[in-house]
This record gives structure tokens, sequence and C-alpha cells, in this order.
């Protein structure tokens, strides 16, 4: 492919072997290609030929960005070196310059910032930005930009001046009028009174940016006279409050204006005929042949922290609206925030009638004024007959004393002839749950965005026209029998958000086969809200690390056997499976535990269509890495767990028959996960149902499968059931044990199974994984405090419990990895968060 601009190729390209072989003209293509330009300093120390050819390269120099180093005064030397290179380079390559950047640091800065800019060609710079960290260079530093022909943009910026010094603008006004500027930019602690009749004799101005960071802004009305401005923006960054604030230029007489900006921090107020305000931004587009008037130019409007001023609230905002709206552009967008309305009145009060008409979209936040704004909302909608969005924000941030708040929900937004898009978010405990709609012949509202409600009102049902709608609440929400009857009577819903209830897991598979539910099945119980969904990891953890204790205690505990009547060790691990025990907390067979994870995770994939985005992925990764360093960590702890006489192919099998048990495991956690999400059991039916189905399997099939197979008792395969009932009957130390293990397995297995109903199955195999570490601390706890001199239990802290350590620490973080990248959803889901419902606190996440 040939490069455009590139001559072609005269020379034999075999005989090109290196970059030195290349021809100049195009190895400085090649150099600008690569973009260079922050290696500049570098490649020109290269070499003669590589200094060359970049000095000659045209578009390695079209920007020249120059920052002055900073070199202590008394170094003198240093900088005349710096000065002579600079001028060394300027003398190369200021032919080509058309964009230049300096940023000068101290007083002497103002020397070669005047030398850099007498040094630039006339006729080809168009752009110069000067940036003065802690002195403005001086007015004659400034004054070689009046040969400067061609410079249409101008950026002075004295940010990090100190108020003490003096006015780095004081000069400009003298120069100003002498430059061809198209885009003026002025950053600096104040902007003297001069700077504005100055302004008003660039003819040429089209775009005007005006910074001041010292609360000294000018009256700047008279800018009105340029009426050939696109782009206005004034800010006031200061904290000095003026007596008199500062009066802004009308927007209605910039005839070209597209884009103008008004703002001020700190509570400080400006003045635009009779409105004090913060802040006020307008924007235009070009409408085309779209809605309204085609070729009209759309505008929007915001407003913040606007009050009219207090001889002139008989009137209204009308008088004075006009004059904030260029009078060729049509207002599309209206926005209020943090505003009082004084006597709101009429809605012809906020806008005249013909702008009421042609409004689009509108959006009230935070606003102050009567308690009582059911009437003016209800006025606005009426007011505003093409409206298609209405947006409505209450949540006392502004005023709370005065703050707007509907006691009923406005009913009129179900009615309108044209909206289609309604968002109402109120933080204030209203009575919003018996709305009452009028007929709906013709219904057209098709998004609904409330934030308020308790539950679900059944008269939604009448909004056919309805297809997404997100429901948040600071309260406890209800779904209800009347909500799921009024959702599936909505035919056109495609996404549905809730926030934390109860009964969404009822809903039909029909209901949910229409939606796009992000509450989906993994969040039916979330009805419960997060504090049971901790209480269930909490109960999960620590009934399966008592599960495990007792586990370890019952094969720890003597009692007499059937034959001779000496004691035994109560070693029954069919029996202790009987009693609802899963397997012994071995070394080896913990550290294989990670499987059941990924398992779990690649079967809630397949079967349960969850989706998992990286951050769930490698949430389960660091849980298994976690479970293998602990594992090893206890294989190097006690090698007696392997022992020598089992070979190499016992013990690889051994551990195959480990990864399917797992394997199955997480196979039953997805199957529990289905029972609970798609055909809505509750989870204590699950357990109870599976206890049954356990018991009667050990007792019917394999306790007595496993008392005829051959072998010695509790060393193989053969168990002898009569000699565990014997022992249990003969001490009692063992029977108390039995009986809390079954207690505590059982708590266990309930609370797995909420957590699973509550949060999804990954989640719940993850915590389960958490009991290692619990039962690890535990077992230091014992070894060194309540076991005996025999240290039949616990565990002491050896070399290899730091390795033991970092595994938890993996574990751990691998959990909490997989808990804050937020629950996996269905395939169908969205995860559009209720952005107004977080910042309210709610937690629902679409």
């Amino acid at each position: 492919m040939e490069a455009a601009g590139l001559p072609q190729p005269v020379w034999d390209v075999s005989a090109v072997s290196s970059l030195d072989d290349l021809p100049d003209q195009l190895l400085g293509h090649i150099f600008a290609l690569a973009g260079l330009k922050g290696l500049l300093p570098s490649a020109l120390l290269v070499c003669k030929r590589w200094q060359a050819v970049l000095y000659a390269t045209p578009a390695l120099w079209r920007r020249l960005e120059l920052e002055a180093p900073n070199i202590p005064a008394e170094a003198a030397a240093r900088w005349a070196a710096w000065e002579a290179a600079l001028d060394r380079l300027l003398r190369r390559v200021s032919g080509v310059v058309a964009a230049a950047r300096l940023a000068s640091r101290s007083r002497r800065d103002a020397h070669w910032v005047s030398n850099t800019l007498h040094q630039l060609q006339p006729a080809t710079v168009t752009d110069v930005s000067i940036l003065a960290y802690q002195l403005p260079p001086s007015v004659a530093a400034l004054e070689p930009l009046r040969r400067l022909t061609q410079l249409s943009s101008l950026q002075l910026n004295c940010e990090g001046v100190r108020p003490a010094e003096s006015d780095p603008l004081a000069g400009l006004a003298r120069l100003l009028p002498a430059l061809p500027l198209r885009r003026l930019q002025l950053d600096a602690r104040g902007l003297p009174p001069g700077i504005v009749s100055a302004l008003v004799q660039l003819s040429s101005l089209s775009e005007l940016h005006l910074v001041s960071r010292a609360g000294r802004l000018p009256d700047l009305h008279h800018l009105t006279a340029l009426a050939q401005l696109r782009q206005l923006h004034v800010e006031d960054r200061g904290g000095h409050h003026s007596i008199q604030p500062p009066q802004l230029p009308a927007p209605a007489n910039f005839e070209q204006l597209e884009q103008y900006s008004f703002h001020s921090l700190l509570g400080k107020c400006l003045l635009l005929g009779g409105l004090m305000l913060e802040g006020i931004r307008f924007s235009c587009t070009s409408n085309g042949m779209g809605a309204g008037l085609p070729g009209a130019a759309q505008g929007t409007l915001n407003l913040t922290g606007a009050r009219v001023l207090p001889p002139r609230e008989q009137s209204g905002w009308q008088p004075w609206l006009p004059s904030a709206v260029p009078r060729s552009k049509q207002l599309h967008s209206f926005g209020l925030l943090a505003c009082g309305f004084g006597l709101p009145g009429a809605a012809s009060s906020l806008l005249g009638p013909q702008q009421w008409a042609q409004l689009r979209e509108l959006c009230l936040q935070d606003c102050c004024g009567p308690t009582d704004m059911d009437g003016v909302v209800a006025e606005l909608l009426a007011a505003a007959p093409q409206l298609t969005q209405l947006k409505l924000v209450l949540s006392g941030a502004g005023d709370p004393a005065h703050a707007i708040r509907l006691h009923t929900f406005p009913a009129a937004i179900f009615s309108h002839p044209s909206l289609t898009k309604a968002e109402v978010l109120s933080v204030f405990e209203e009575d919003w749950d018996s709305l009452h709609l009028p007929p709906l012949p013709d219904p057209r509202l098709e998004v609904l965005h409330v934030v308020g409600f308790r539950r679900l009102p059944p008269t939604l049902a009448a909004v056919t026209s309805l297809t997404e709608l997100r429901l948040g609440s600071t309260r406890p929400f209800r779904l209800g029998k009347s909500g799921l009857a009024a959702l599936q009577q909505l035919p056109r819903l495609a996404m549905l958000a809730l926030p934390p209830l109860s009964g969404l897991h009822r809903l039909s598979a029909a209901a949910k086969a229409h939606w796009l539910c992000a509450s989906g099945p993994e969040m039916s119980s979330q009805g419960n809200g997060k504090l049971s969904a901790r209480l269930g990891g909490a109960a999960l953890v620590v009934t399966g690390s008592g599960s495990t204790l007792l586990s370890k205690s019952l094969y720890g505990v003597r009692a007499p056997r059937m034959a001779d009547g000496r004691p035994k060790l109560f070693r029954k691990p069919l029996a202790n499976t009987t009693l609802m025990f899963f397997g012994m907390a071995l070394l080896l067979p913990l550290m294989l535990r990670g499987s059941e994870i990924v398992f779990t995770a690649l079967l809630a994939v397949v079967f349960l269509r969850r989706r998992l985005t990286r951050r769930h992925a490698g949430g389960p990764a660091l849980v298994v890495m976690g479970i293998a360093v602990v594992g090893a960590a206890g294989l190097l702890a006690h090698p007696q767990v392997a022992p020598s006489d089992v070979s190499r192919r016992h013990a690889f099998a051994g551990m195959v028959i480990t990864v399917l048990s797992e394997a199955l495991h997480a196979a039953q956690i997805v199957v529990e996960d289905h029972y609970l999400s798609n055909l809505h059991l509750e989870p204590l039916t699950v357990v109870g149902v599976e206890g049954v189905l356990g018991v009667a399997t050990m007792l019917g099939l394999v306790l007595p499968l496993a008392q005829h197979l051959p072998g010695a008792d509790g060393k193989g395969l053969h168990e002898d059931t009569w000699d565990s009932l014997y022992m249990l009957r003969h001490s009692g130390q063992l029977r108390a044990v039995a009986l809390s293990y079954v207690a505590v397995a059982g708590a266990f297995n309930l609370s797995g199974m909420m957590m699973t109903d509550s949060v999804g199955a990954v989640y719940r195999t993850m915590l389960e994984s958490l009991r290692m570490l619990s039962v690890w601390v535990l077992d230091l706890v014992i070894w060194y405090t309540l076991d005996g001199e025999d240290h039949r239990f616990g565990e002491p802290w050896t070399v290899a419990s730091w390795l033991q350590a970092a595994g938890f620490a993996l574990l751990v973080a691998g959990t909490a990895l997989y808990a804050n990248a937020g629950l996996p959803h269905s395939s169908n889901s969205s995860a559009d968060p209720v952005a107004a419902q977080a910042a309210a606190g709610s937690g629902s996440a679409a």
C-alpha cells in the first residue's frame, strides 16, 4: 500500500537491511508516524543524521511545546546554556510552527517567552498558549504577539499567580484590539474592568472563555456588542463575595450564539436581568428534518440556584427568562436545579406560553418553593402539550425546610398526550401507593422510573404502553399478589428493575419470559435485604466450621465395641454420613475441594444460563489457588497423611475420586439453585426432602451393602452398622457429640440453602470454603488453650503455617473479589444500575 505524499522508491528493496539504509525523507515520515514528540530530545542525540532528519521533518514541529526548566536562580550558567539551545532550536524549526504552548515558571522567564514569540513566523502561527505557573509574563513579553498576523487563538493562563502580584492582565487591554483573534481564553486571579472595553473591539471573535479565581469579576453586560459570538463561557471560582453581584450579558442579544455558560462557586450569585443565579448553561444543536421546525436550532437551558429578586417576585420569571434564550433558538429542554419558585401562581410564570408549547424535556431537581407542589406539577404538564420527557427529583438537598414535596403521585403523567418517559424520584415518605388513574384509552408512556413506592400500585396495569419499568425505594418494598397481577397485564414490558423485595421468585416462567428482569432467579430472595444475606453467610461459615470440628471430635471419641467391650475410636465414616456428614476434613481432600467451586461455576453457566464476568471468574480462581496452597502447607506440616505404603496409582485414584465427588457436590448445589429459583421451592422444603432421601438411601442401601462387604471394620469398604449402634448406646459422650453434630449439620445445610436462594450457587461454595479459615483458627486456639497434654485435638503453629496463612489470604481475596463484582445474572438480564435509587441508598441494580 502506497503512503500518501511519499515518493515512489527508486532503490532495490532487497538492499535495505536497517534504518540507516532508508532515504532521509522516508525516515522522517517514519519518525512522524511513530509519534516521537515526547522523545524528540532523546532522538536528537542518537546521531547527526537523525538530528538532521528530525529537524527537517515539519510534521514534528507544527505544534511546539516548551516549558522552562526548574533551574535555581544562582545557576546562571545553566540557564544561559538552556536559552542558547532554545535559540538554536527556534532558528531551525520556527518556520513551520503553527501552534506554540509556552509554560513559564519565574519572573526571568519573560525574556525567553518574548524571544520565542519574536522568532515565530507571522504567516504560520495561528495558536498560542501561555501558562504562568508562578509569575505572569510582563506586558512587554507579550508585545511580539502583535506581529503574528495570522493568530486566531490565544490562551493566557495565570491561575497560579498569587493575589499579591501585579495584575497579569492590567496591560493586556492595549494589546488585544490589535490581534485578529477568533478564540480567546483568559484564566487569571481577576479580570480588570478595562478588559471588557478591549474585548468588545475584537470584531472577529467567535469564542470567549473568561475565568476569574479571586472573585473579581467585572460587569460583562457590555459584551453584547460582540453579536458574532458563538460560544461564551464565564466562570467565577473565587471566594470573594462582592456587595453587588456582577451583571451578565443577556444571551438573547447574541443572534449566532450556540453555547454559553455562567457559573459561580461557593454559593455566589450572578445577575441576569431580574434573576439572581449561581449558574446557567445553554447549548443548541441544529434540528435538521426531525421534530419541530425543519432546520430550526433546538436549545437546552439549565439554571442553578436561580431566584427572582424580591421587588419583582410578583411578576414571576416570565419577563426575565426570554433574555436567557437567543431569539433565533427554539427552547427544547428546560432544567432547574436548586431554584426558588417564589410565588409560582401559574405555569406561565416560568416560561412564556409559546416556549411551553415548544418544550420537549423538563427537569426539576431539588427546587424550593411551596410545600405542596401537586397542583404545580399538574399545571406544568398541562402547559407543555408536546413534552416527551419529564424528570422530578425530590431529595431536599437544596433547602430541606422549603423543599418541593409531592403528597400524591402526579397521575397526569399517565394521561399526557405526548409524554413517553417519566422519572419521579423522592426520598420523602409519601403515600403514593394508592395511585388513582383516570381512564387511559390511548396511553403513551413507555418508560417509568419511580423511587418512592412501597409497593407496586395495581392501577399500573392500565398503562399498557409501558416497555420499561424501574422501581426503587428507600423503605422496605413488597411486590404483593396485586402487583404481580399488574405486571402480568403489561404486554409490552421488556425491562423490569425492582428494589430488594419478597415475592419476585413467585413470578411464573411465562411472565419472566417477557421481561429482561435483572432481579432474576438468583436475586429472588433479596426481599429479606442485605442484612439477611449477611446473616445467612455468617451462619453458613459458623455452622460449617462447627460441623467440621464436631466431625473431628467424633473420630476422636472412644466407645466400647460390640465384640469384646473394649474401647475403640469411633471411625465410622458411613455412620457419619448417615448423620448428614459429607466428608472428613483431611488435608489432601481439602486441597482438592477447590474443584467444587470451578464445577459449580461451570454448571451454573451451562445449565442455569448465568453469565460470569472476568471478576466473577477471577474470584473462584483465587479461591482455588488459596485452597491449593493451604492443602500443600498441610501436607508439608503433616507428612503422615500420605503414608509410604500407598502407591502412586492408589494416590492418583484417590485424588480423581475426590475431584469427582466435588463435581457431584457442585451438581447438587446447582440443582438446588434450580429448585429454589425456577421451581420456587422454599429452602426448608429442599433441605427436608434431601434429608429424608439421604437417610432413606443410607439406611436402605448403603449401610446394608457395607455390612456385607469384606474387610476390617472402619479400615476399608466394610463397616459394621450394629457395632456403630452399640457404641452410640454405651457412650454418653459419643451420643452428645453425635446429636450436636446432627443439629449443627442441619443448621449448616439450611443456611447454605438460604444462601443459594439469596446469592446463588457459586457464591455459596466460595463461602463454604471459608470454613477452612475458621477451622484453622479454632484448631490453633484449641491446641494452645483448651487441649490436654495428649493433644488429640487442635493444630500447632509450624513453619508451614506461614504458607497456610498466605493461602487463606488468597481465599479471602478471591471471595471478596467475587462479592464486589456483583451477582452473576441471567443472560437475559441487564446490568444497568438505577442511578437515582443507588444515590438514595437502596442498592438495587437493574
